[in-house]
């Protein structure tokens, strides 16, 4: 079980974020939506240090991916933005995807469909790690 957790989800698929959002609930989790990979940005921007545990990321959305999103993010001159751990959601299973993931900065890569223990397993992992 996952402490309690203020998560950023950037998620442009609304099944999909409902989804994620019932999962991480059932862990005790708060979740806060960007529906695309440039308003996950804004919002981390706008929020302070420290506000999100961790983010969940989509790899393929619109306005800004989930690779580019993270570049941008781990790329601030802020306290958290190096250390909090950024989590790929992606359906695709490649070890291609793997790479590009952990090359944007991402702590972690889980596939869609999610499942809720394995997400909370490269939570708390990206958690020890950050």
């Amino acid at each position: 079980m996952i402490p309690e957790l203020n998560i950023l989800l950037a998620e442009d698929n609304d099944l999909n974020a409902e989804i994620a959002i019932e999962l991480l609930k059932t862990k005790r989790a708060s979740v806060h939506r960007a529906e695309y990979g440039k308003r996950a940005v804004e919002l981390f921007v706008r929020n302070s240090p420290g506000t999100y545990q961790a983010i969940l990321m989509d790899i393929q959305m619109h306005e800004m991916n989930g690779l580019e999103a993270c570049r941008a993010i781990r790329g601030m001159q802020r306290q958290d933005a190096s250390s909090i751990p950024v989590i790929a959601m992606t359906a695709n299973s490649f070890q291609e995807d793997a790479d590009a993931a952990a090359e944007a900065g991402m702590d972690g890569f889980v596939t869609k469909p999610v499942d809720a223990e394995y997400l909370c397993q490269v939570l708390e992992r990206a958690q020890r790690l950050g």
